[in-house]
């Protein structure tokens, strides 16, 4: 009796263990296709897929879109920031200010893409810590993930302004910013 019992638990931890196994390879083999998919999508047929990630409650979200056309760097760049106003219109988070708008982008040759943003994004922006961060971090990833940069920095009215809610210098490339490990 005692033989069957150890031959039944031991069964069972095999069968575990191999549904386990089949799960996990089941799982990371998809999510790996998804990445490589969603990563190597080039446009094709004359469309453009684009990311843009959005703080909504504390978090980051993604929404993915395809525009018809092929741009230019700085053409997507501009979509790319028109996007993410728009969602913001739509969300009415306050993540943006309403009437904050994109005065010009321009690319370095060392990689850096500016954002200048009307004076409305400074004036009006009220945000606690938590929000700046999510904000600076949403509209990095958004450009890095979709274009062939190395930085971001924000211009307020073609002038380099030292923070946007008090909270953080953004007097200097993105990257420094929102890469720096932040506790609460």
């Amino acid at each position: 009796m005692k033989v069957h019992r150890l031959l039944i638990i031991a069964l069972l931890v095999v069968l575990l263990g191999t549904a386990i196994g089949v799960f996990y390879f089941y799982y990371t083999q998809e999510k790996r296709q998804t990445t490589e998919v969603v990563s190597k999508e080039e446009p094709t047929e004359g469309y453009t897929y684009i990311k843009i990630f959005y703080p909504i409650g504390g978090k980051i979200e993604i929404f993915e879109k395809r525009l018809p056309g092929v741009f230019s760097q700085i053409k997507l760049a501009e979509v790319l920031v028109k996007e993410y106003i728009e969602i913001s219109t739509e969300m009415d988070t306050g993540v943006m200010p309403e009437g904050t708008k994109i005065l010009n982008i321009f690319l370095s040759s060392d990689g850096i893409l500016y954002l200048n943003f009307n004076k409305t994004l400074r004036s009006r922006f009220r945000a606690d810590i938590l929000d700046e961060y999510m904000f600076l971090r949403s509209l990095f990833d958004t450009m890095i993930s979709n274009l062939n940069i190395n930085d971001v920095v924000i211009l307020i009215n073609n002038r380099e302004v030292e923070t946007l809610g008090g909270h953080f210098l953004i007097n200097q490339p993105l990257k420094r910013v929102v890469s720096e490990d932040i506790y609460y």
